[in-house]
C-alpha cells in the first residue's frame, strides 16, 4: 500500500545471477541486483548463451525474533451442519498462501518436486512415487499435479485422519514460519520475475 512501509524492506536480500561452466559445481558469478526500487530489487544486462542460475539471498541478520505473543489460537477446523470436517476461511487462505509459495514454476499446479519441497520443511521426509500415486488416485490432478484444490483436500484428509485434532496441521504451519493467529511472522518469500527480449 501507498504511504506505508512494507516490514521486508528491512531485510537485506539480493539476487545472484551464476553460470554454469561445464558443471553444476563450477560456477562462475555474473552478477546481482544493484537497483531497488520500493520493494523490487532489479539487475538488467545482457546474458550470453549458457545455463544460468539465479539465487535469491539473505543474510537474515536484520530478521527479528517476534516479541509478541499471540494469547488465542486461530481455529483450523470445524463440523459443518452434516457433521462433516470442514475447513475455516482463514485456514484455507493460509493454504492457499502455502501453496502459492511452493508452486515454484507458478503454473497453478504441485509437481512431485514441488511438493517434496513443502514435505522436507514440514515433515523432513520426501513423498515417494508410491505415495504420490496414492494422492493420484484420491485427490484433484491436472498433468500429474495437485491442484489447488487437492491440496486442500490433501490438508482436510489429514484433519479427518485426527479426528478434527489440528495438532499436526499446526506442525506444518508453524514449521512455515506462521504463528498461532495463522499470521506470517517467520517467512520471507522472495519472487523471482524474468523478462528477456531476444536479439536477432
Amino acid at each position: 500500500m501507498e504511504g506505508k512501509s512494507c516490514h521486508w524492506l528491512s531485510v537485506d536480500t539480493a539476487l545472484y545471477i551464476l553460470k554454469e561452466n561445464e558443471t553444476q559445481e563450477n560456477l562462475q558469478l555474473v552478477s546481482f541486483t544493484e537497483q531497488q526500487n520500493k520493494e523490487m530489487f532489479g539487475w538488467k544486462g545482457e546474458l550470453g548463451s549458457g545455463v544460468y542460475w539465479l539465487l535469491p539471498f539473505t543474510t537474515g541478520c536484520r530478521l527479528k525474533k517476534v516479541k509478541t505473543q499471540v494469547t488465542g489460537e486461530a481455529k483450523l477446523v470445524y463440523r459443518g451442519e452434516d457433521g462433516e470436517l470442514v475447513l475455516t476461511k482463514e485456514f484455507r487462505a493460509a493454504l492457499l498462501d502455502i501453496f502459492e509459495t511452493i508452486d515454484l514454476d507458478g503454473n497453478g499446479l504441485l509437481s512431485l518436486e514441488e511438493y517434496n519441497f513443502f514435505e522436507l520443511r514440514t515433515s523432513g521426509e520426501k513423498c515417494d512415487e508410491e505415495a504420490w500415486a496414492v494422492c493420484k488416485e484420491n485427490f484433484d490432478m491436472k498433468k500429474n499435479e495437485l491442484t489447488r484444490q487437492g491440496f486442500m483436500d490433501l490438508n482436510l484428509m489429514e484433519a479427518n485422519d485426527r479426528e478434527g485434532d489440528p495438532s499436526d496441521l499446526w506442525v506444518t504451519l508453524l514449521s512455515l514460519g506462521y504463528n498461532k493467529a495463522l499470521e506470517m511472522t517467520e517467512k520471507l518469500v522472495l519472487i523471482v520475475l524474468t523478462k528477456e527480449r531476444v536479439y536477432p
